[in-house]
Formats: structure tokens, sequence, C-alpha cells
């Protein structure tokens, strides 16, 4: 642009921000680069970057095949990316510099090959077309595939990988991709055969991949990432609850924005003072707590002379004691009642200082007037998050969880519900201590191992575990249980995840740890897995499969201590 108009501007940004007037935006031409959908589309944009000349360059005849390959599998890890938390556990922003940086490589040691095995740079210069003549032509067996493969998923790839286990999935996809199973002439290679196969180009020219890629499907089904067909159900379920909640905060936005004192004035006060008084019903009189002489009582006992005990909140409570009786480690216990006596507490306070509040007693404040928004919206107030264990669940379905919570500790435990546990992972800690001190073994020798018992409910457990624990209320996700022959099989279709059976988990020596035909399966607090800070991963188990374990791997196989709903 040469002689731009004297009132043109341009606004370039690449972070979406609050402060811009929104009348500018509505008044100018918009142009937004998004990136391409679907593997055509991302095939398309990478062959778009390649010269004419290209494949000249390399004269390895398995040089335009692993081209095509590697682009594959580069559209491959983009478009798994849109399945959410199943696809991968942390999104990663791969571009084409990745795919040109792995081209570059595989054109380097294919053109090395090309030269003989002990090629140096300037040799064809120094002797010619003769030293060339009297050379074996190249084969796919020359490749050193476990080379290109370590560096393109470690380096290249993986470098921007941050997640173990979405590390395991790019060396999968690689180890499907990449090998001389791709040139057998006996049986055609396929990157998936589900619900159509996806091959490779018979014309080796860049016009016939092109033209190839044009022949494509334009969508493609989950299968063709490895992926179950419900992992689309729960990309249209999180895209409909993400456009439900995007209208639910703008509403709230709206009320928060209105001319009058309180956005509670705009809400229905009928309805969430019902909505209070509902949840001060289900909230204990008192909290939890041990107190000295409780050791000879059984833990029913100990925890009903808490509740029935009166407790002035404006006094220190009693002095915490370990009750070994009531189970692996009473520091833990006492932990986790104090968490959850804090979480109580805090919502009881808060619940009673908005009634007040709405009766005129006192003024709303910033907090209470967002903690009725919430409330009136069905989310978890920002408040109670803050003082709970990680979660999902709407604000109805988390009061459900809550209320379990608060339950178990009202029993005889014959085994754990790592979901109802603030810290599950302290547990399993403690579950590695006491077998440690009960076998004198030394703490970083003792690893987790996991067995599916074929008990479905704690009440069917005739005796507890000398050494480890059982672990109830875990889902499978990506994969479901087998109860008739003990292993991991297929979803069930429209069934995005199932309740495991009842689960031993023992304190193992390490060298005593047998994994042949077992899974490593991440076990994580809620279905958004983990975040790129490593939070959400509790303990890895072990579950025993019948299919190669990259079908497993790339389905996205996962156990979760509590799901979404």
């Amino acid at each position: 642009m040469k002689k731009p108009h004297k009132g043109f501007r341009l606004w370039l940004t690449t972070q979406p921000t609050q402060d811009f007037p929104l009348s500018i935006l509505q008044a100018s031409l918009k142009v937004v680069t998004e990136p391409p959908d679907g593997i055509r589309a991302n095939m398309q944009s990478s062959y778009s970057l390649f010269r004419e000349d290209a494949f000249e360059q390399c004269t390895h005849p398995a040089y335009t095949s692993l081209v095509y390959g590697l682009s594959f599998f580069h559209a491959v890890v983009q478009e798994r990316r849109k399945y959410g938390r199943i696809g991968w556990n942390v999104p990663y922003d791969f571009n084409e510099s990745d795919l040109s940086i792995s081209l570059s490589l595989v054109k380097m040691y294919l053109s090395k090959i090309g030269k003989g095995p002990n090629w140096l740079p300037g040799e064809a210069e120094d002797h010619g077309e003769e030293l060339q003549a009297t050379r074996p032509v190249p084969t796919a067996t020359d490749i050193p595939w476990e080379t290109l493969r370590y560096l393109i998923g470690e380096a290249m790839y993986g470098g921007r990988v941050t997640d173990d286990y979405d590390r395991r999935v790019l060396a999968t996809y690689l180890e499907e991709y990449l090998g001389e199973f791709v040139f057998d002439n006996y049986r055609q290679f396929c990157f998936s055969k589900a619900p159509i196969s996806y091959t490779l180009p018979a014309d080796g020219t860049i016009a016939g991949h092109i033209e190839f890629i044009k022949n494509m499907p334009a969508t493609n089904t989950p299968e063709v990432f490895g992926l179950h067909a419900n992992a689309e159900i729960s990309y249209f379920v999180d895209n409909a609850k993400s456009i439900w909640l995007g209208l639910l905060k703008i509403n709230i936005a709206n009320n928060s924005g209105n001319s009058n004192d309180s956005a509670v004035g705009n809400l229905k006060e009928e309805a969430l003072v019902a909505t209070i008084s509902e949840i001060l019903d289900k909230m204990p009189e008192r909290g939890l707590y041990f107190s000295p002489g409780t050791e000879a009582l059984t833990p029913t006992q100990v925890v009903l002379a808490q509740l029935q005990a009166s407790r002035d909140p404006y006094k220190k409570p009693h002095k915490r004691v370990k009750i070994t009786s009531f189970s692996l480690s009473g520091t833990f216990d006492t932990q986790e009642l104090d968490r959850l006596n804090l979480l109580t507490e805090t919502m009881t306070q808060s619940l009673h200082d908005l009634s007040r509040a709405l009766r005129g007693d006192i003024g709303m404040s910033g907090d209470l007037d967002e903690l009725a928004l919430s409330l009136q919206a069905g989310f978890l107030p920002r408040q109670w998050r803050m003082l709970a264990p990680p979660s999902l669940k709407p604000l109805g379905s988390w009061l459900s969880h809550l209320m379990r919570r608060i339950d178990q500790y009202t029993g005889t435990l014959s085994c754990y519900w790592l979901g109802g546990l603030h810290t599950p992972d302290s547990l399993l800690t403690a579950l590695i201590q006491v077998t440690s001190r009960k076998k004198k073994v030394a703490l970083d020798k003792l690893v987790l191992f996991t067995e599916v018992t074929d008990k479905t409910a704690a009440g069917q457990i005739e005796s507890t575990l000398e050494h480890g624990a059982y672990i109830e209320g875990m889902f499978i996700e990506g994969a479901r249980w087998d109860s008739t022959v003990g292993r991991l099989a297929p979803q069930t279709p429209r069934k995005l995840f199932e309740e495991m059976p009842l689960v031993k988990v023992v304190p193992v020596e390490a060298h005593h740890l047998n994994v042949r035909s077992l899974l490593r399966t991440p076990v994580y607090a809620t279905q958004a897995r983990r975040n790129a800070m490593g939070e959400g991963w509790v303990f890895d188990a072990w579950l025993p499969y019948s299919e190669h374990p990259s079908f497993w791997i790339l389905s996205g196989t996962a156990l979760v201590l509590q799901t979404s709903d």
C-alpha cells in the first residue's frame, strides 16, 4: 500500500482483550487466520509450502513416501487436539516448522544412505559417477528407522511436548507410520482402515500427491486418529457446554452491570433463598474431629461421638490425636478432616452471611454478590472452589459428591474412595509407608501395583488386605473393563465412561514387578486429566489387555476418580 487513506487504521493482535472499544470492532473489517480443519486441509497446507523440485533433492526411492507419511503424521497430531483431553492432556501448537525440520532430517539421512555407508561431504565430486556405479541401490532396510523415530518424536515434535503420556502417544504414531512395513510388497500399508483406508499415493511426484490429497474426505471420524467413535460425542458435548456456559456468563455479566445497587435485585430472590436453605439443611451441624481418649472406640463410634458433641466455633477445636485403628495413617485422616471442616464451615458461614444480606441485616459485599450469582447460575462459587479438591461438576452434582464425602467418615472403611479425598496421593503414600515399616523395606524400593477384582461393592469384601487397600469409585475412559475375561475391551457405543470394579492397590518391591501384557494406565483426579503444570495425575495403574498396546494408547485410555456429571 503506497498511499493509504489518512483515516486508515490497522490493528494486529494475537491475544484477545476486553479493553478494545466494541463500537470500533463492529465497524471494522475483521480478518482471522485459523488453522486448517481436517486432514485434507492440513496436508494441502503443508504441500503448498513445498517447492516444485522438492522431491528431486533426494534420490532415495523411499523419500517421497516418507514426505507424504510425515505430512500425514503432522496433520493427525494437529487434528487430535480438537478432541480435548482425550486427545492430548496439554494442547500443543505444532506448526510447519516442526514438519520442515523433520523433513530436512529425513532428507539428510536418506541422502547419506544413497551415497554409501562411508560417505563424506564432497566425496561425489572427487570420484564422480564411477563410485556411484559400484554401490547397491538403497532400500527401506537401509534406513535408520529407530533413529528417525527418536529424533522426530523426542526432539523435533517432542520438544514441544511436556506430558509423558502425550509423548507416549506421539511415539506410538511414529511407530505406526514409520518403518519397513510401509514398503511391504505383500501387504498394503494403511495409515487407517476405519471407516475408509488412508494409503500411500502410487504416483511419486508432487503433482500426484496433491491430486491424491484432493480426493481425501473433507471431514474425518475419530477412528482415523486411533480414537473411539465416542470421542466425537465428547467433542460435541463439550462444545455445547462451552456455548451454554458462555451464554450464562453473558447473562451474569449483564446482571452485574445493572444500574441497581446489587445484581441480586434482578434475580429471583425467593428461589435464591430456597437454594440457600436447601444447602444449609445438608451441611453438618458440627465439624468432624478426633478428640483425646477415643482410641478405644470403634471407627464408627469415633465419628458419631464427635458429631453428637457440641463445639463452639469461636473456641479452638479439641487437640487431634492419632487414631491408628481408624485407617492407615492417623495423620492423613486428620489432614483430610481439617480440609473438609474448613470447606463446610466456610460454606455454612458464607450462606448465613448471604441470607442475612438478603434480609437487609448486613450490607451486600462483592463476594456475597458473586456467591449469589453463582448459586443462581448453578456454578460452584469461587470461594468454595478454592478450598475444595479439583472438580468439573456443576453445583448440584458437586453438592451430592460433598455429602458422600462427609458420609464416608460415619462408618467402618473396608475400602477407600479416592475420589472423595482432598489429596488422594497422600493415601497412596501412606500405603507405601505402612508396607515399608511392616516389611522393613526401603521406601524407594516400593512401587504400586494394581489388580482389578471381581467385586463391585464394598459390602462384598470379606477381609481387609494385610498389605495395600481396596479402592472403589474409579471410572474408565477411552475403553471399558470386560469382567468376563478380566481385561480391557473397546468402549461401548455412546457410553463415554464406565465405573470400574474394586481395585486392589498393593505396594510391591520394584524388582518383583511383572508388567508383561499390562498397560501402564494413568489415573487422574478428574476428566480434565493433567494440565501443563502436571497437576491432576494421581498414580499409574496396570491393566491387562489383549489388543496391541498402541490401540489403547491412541484411544486415550485412562482412569479418572470423578466424572464431570
